[in-house]
């Protein structure tokens, strides 16, 4: 709630002052005012449909075909959202989408969201790993509208930290939208990334959504039906709620340091799979021994 009230203070003061450049908070050369409508309307929708899930409870799957919805219209009612071509920082590798672009973008956002939301589980973790991601971008492009969020998002941490105010699905869903369709735009608009640069920032968290949907299709399970295995439930099962989190964004800023060191993508990709499966794979071992 207290991120969503400054986003609509923000967008408030940007059609009021929109000849002030830091005010420019849709990352276009010219904002308009169609561009201001869209963001006002998916995000309160998405903030909505969080709420809603927190207060009365959504089925997975009727949550997953609204957000479906609403992300559609997010992606035709603003084209600088749709994804249309990858570009690979290997110089050499440019892969158009065609007739896939709206179905890659909504499979892009909706990964994103959900992966980000399997976070929300103990203190500290999601607001930390957006946290990460907003300095990235701020580091990349300074935009007004990632100071505010981050700036919320300190305040929001340290009420998390004290167990006063948690995320839920209303603050999980926004802030993962607000991030997500910012690398996009970051992406289309001003090329500060590569595609491979923001699988880089969203490897670890991907490869655990990855890997819970695997476990529970071969279980016999909903893949969108949450469970006990998310990887700071394993690291739970030894340390403490605080070592916990620090462990668990350590091994999230791993991918991105060893790119930074190395700057070879495929091996750091290759490595930060080996590093993650053999830290499942031990602490997996760890909760097995804890419950016999």
């Amino acid at each position: 709630i207290l991120i969503f009230i400054n986003l609509m203070l923000l967008l408030f003061l940007s059609l009021f002052f929109p000849d002030n450049n830091y005010l420019k908070i849709f990352l276009e050369f010219e904002p308009s005012y169609s561009s201001y409508s869209t963001l006002f309307l998916i995000s309160s929708l998405v903030f909505l449909v969080g709420l809603y899930d927190d207060k009365y409870f959504l089925s997975a799957n009727k949550k997953l075909i609204i957000l479906s919805f609403i992300l559609l219209l997010a992606i035709q009612a603003d084209n600088q959202l749709m994804i249309k071509e990858l570009s690979f920082s290997l110089g050499y590798l440019n892969l158009s989408l065609n007739d896939f672009a709206t179905l890659f973008t909504l499979l892009c956002i909706l990964l994103f969201i959900n992966s980000f939301n399997m976070l929300d589980g103990i203190n500290l973790l999601a607001g930390l790993y957006a946290l990460t991601l907003l300095i990235i971008l701020i580091i990349y492009n300074f935009n007004f509208l990632y100071l505010i969020i981050g700036i919320s998002l300190l305040f929001f941490l340290f009420l998390n930290f004290n167990n006063r105010s948690f995320l839920g699905d209303n603050g999980s869903l926004l802030i993962s939208y607000l991030i997500g369709i910012s690398f996009i735009k970051e992406y289309n608009i001003n090329q500060n990334f590569f595609a491979d640069d923001i699988v880089i920032f969203m490897l670890i968290p991907g490869l655990d959504l990855f890997r819970l949907s695997i476990t529970r299709i071969l279980s016999g399970q909903n893949p969108f039906i949450g469970d006990r295995n998310h990887m700071h439930h394993l690291v739970l099962s030894k340390f403490s709620n605080n070592m916990s989190t620090l462990i668990i964004i350590l091994l999230i800023l791993m991918p991105i340091f060893l790119n930074i060191i190395h700057n070879n993508i495929i091996f750091v990709i290759i490595l930060s799979i080996i590093i993650y499966s053999i830290f499942i794979f031990i602490f997996s071992k760890n909760k097995q021994s804890v419950k016999n």
